[in-house]
């Protein structure tokens, strides 16, 4: 699946190896921030929004996540076309407050989950970053629109 999709990671992130037996097909980490960017590759086909679904429920079963951004994503050459969705949330575990942005999409019968994930104090660092690592990734030659988060957040 590799050859489908190409994706831009942040300069300084390290890249890891891959997980046998999971959906992850990549995991680049800023060995400074410990924020992580991975890459999942589900076989099944749900849409973006399906996906958002499950992971907002899951994220609520743990703890209330505070909701930056949950909103479709557009195709950039044809800004009718939805072609995903994305789901910027946080929330706090164990005394750890993390930050996550999703990309979820779905392509030829597989569903593609784009997460760039940091602790919540870090996240402004590289706010600007994941959101590039967002808007390249490309899947079988459809690129993505989506909005930037506002520094405020």
């Amino acid at each position: 699946a590799s050859d489908v999709y190409k994706r831009q990671v942040p300069p300084g992130f390290e890249t890891l190896p891959p997980k046998n037996g999971t959906e992850v097909v990549g995991t680049w980490i800023d060995p400074i921030s410990q924020s992580v960017i991975t890459l999942a590759i589900y076989p099944q086909a749900a849409t973006g929004k399906e996906y958002r679904r499950l992971t907002l429920n899951s994220m609520q079963r743990e703890l209330k996540p505070r909701i930056f951004r949950d909103q479709p994503v557009w195709d950039k050459n044809d800004k009718q076309k939805t072609q995903g969705w994305i789901l910027d949330a946080e929330q706090t575990i164990a005394g750890n407050t993390m930050r996550q942005l999703h990309l979820f999409t779905n392509r030829n019968g597989h569903t593609y989950i784009l997460r760039c994930s940091s602790p919540a104090k870090s996240f402004r660092n590289h706010s600007k970053e994941f959101d590039q690592c967002l808007r390249s990734l490309e899947i079988q030659d459809v690129s993505f629109e989506t909005t930037r988060t506002t520094d405020n957040e």
